[in-house]
């Protein structure tokens, strides 16, 4: 075949997805202005925010405690 062992893998992977994986129909392209509206309207209460807290780890020998912060999710205010 005059493939290397990683492209023979390759191609049987890609085999085995087209062969055995469920295909999907193409879908009917960008969504609208209006879906968009619609989408953040839908999902406005579930974003989160990020705030920086103490990080989860101790910290490593040189570091601030500026340097060690963390990032968590904190519900957004309705």
């Amino acid at each position: 075949m005059g493939l290397s062992e990683t492209e023979l893998i390759h191609k049987a992977l890609v085999d085995y997805a087209r062969t055995n994986l469920p295909q999907y129909e193409p879908d009917d392209g960008p969504l609208t202005a209006q879906q968009h509206r619609k989408i953040a309207e839908l999902t406005r209460d579930t974003r989160v925010t990020y705030r920086e807290t103490e990080s989860l780890f101790a910290q490593p020998r040189g570091r601030t405690q500026k340097n060690d912060k963390a990032l968590s999710p904190t519900p957004r205010p309705r």
